[in-house]
């Protein structure tokens, strides 16, 4: 099988369905949050989780308008290759995701330049 671009994350889906505008962000998730990202719709409400998705694939380098997203501290050592820091977006009492951004991915040598979010770590226990 031939390396993978984005190994070990993969594209993920918006819930809810097709967004309206065409995301300017790919929006990735690490695989170990696979299932965890199929549930976020139930835990937080379609509505939360689709804002949180449209938030990640529009404006990630910007504050929402809507919720809440932190830089965590101490993450700066994360933003090597052209990724960001991490930063921590709450999608309600019982979600959060941690993301980063890298507005110019290639993915190797021959891929051509993309903004990419890759949602590295999901929570949707309460705090």
């Amino acid at each position: 099988m031939p390396p993978r671009a984005y190994s070990p994350f993969e594209p993920a889906p918006r819930p809810g369905g097709r967004p309206e505008d065409a995301p300017e962000w790919r929006v990735l998730i690490h695989q170990k949050c696979r299932d965890l990202w199929a549930e976020l719709p139930d835990r937080v409400g379609l509505q939360n989780a689709s804002r949180a998705w449209d938030y990640l694939a529009h404006t990630p380098n910007k504050p929402p308008r809507i919720g809440q997203c932190t830089k965590l501290k101490g993450t700066d050592k994360f933003a090597k290759d052209g990724w960001s820091a991490v930063y921590h977006y709450e999608v309600s009492g019982a979600g959060r995701i941690d993301f980063q951004y890298n507005a110019a991915f290639s993915g190797g040598a021959n891929g051509d330049p993309h903004p990419v979010v890759r949602i590295i770590r999901l929570d949707l226990g309460s705090h």
